[in-house]
């Protein structure tokens, strides 16, 4: 389960992407309600990036706390505009898979090459090979 923590930011976009194809036909109000509270989000990311050792960002106002409330907001406003069902019927189907995802996916944080040495060794996971095919091209 830690690939919910490692992969977190892909699966919330798979989520929105599936959620946004879902609104284009007939909700244009909620679609657009939907990309400005993403920027309202992004904005918030963005700012705590910029202040790294703000007290108040950081310690006081807590960013699960945040994120969350835009995430109900979110829900919330896309209930108001009629588009609950749609947001319903794309957690119901995106959320399994993310799960079975995050259950499934093998870390690459597990495996680990003992005799790798070297620059190019995460593109070829040997150090041996890759002197082997240098010597070869020259």
């Amino acid at each position: 389960m830690r690939n919910i923590g490692s992969f977190g930011l892909y699966y919330t976009l798979f989520v929105w992407i599936i959620l946004f194809i879902t609104l284009i036909p007939k909700r244009k109000v909620s679609l657009i309600l939907l990309v400005i509270m993403t920027y309202v989000t992004t904005i918030y990311c963005l700012i705590l990036r910029a202040f790294p050792n703000s007290v108040v960002l950081h310690r006081i106002i807590d960013k699960r706390v945040v994120l969350t409330l835009l995430a109900v907001a979110t829900a919330v406003q896309l209930i108001l505009t009629e588009a609950g069902i749609h947001l319903a019927v794309t957690l119901a189907s995106s959320v399994p898979l993310v799960l079975v995802h995050a259950v499934l996916w093998a870390s690459f944080d597990a495996f680990e090459v003992e005799s790798a040495k070297g620059e190019l060794v995460p593109l070829t996971g040997h150090e041996e090979s890759v002197a082997e095919n240098f010597s070869d091209a020259v």
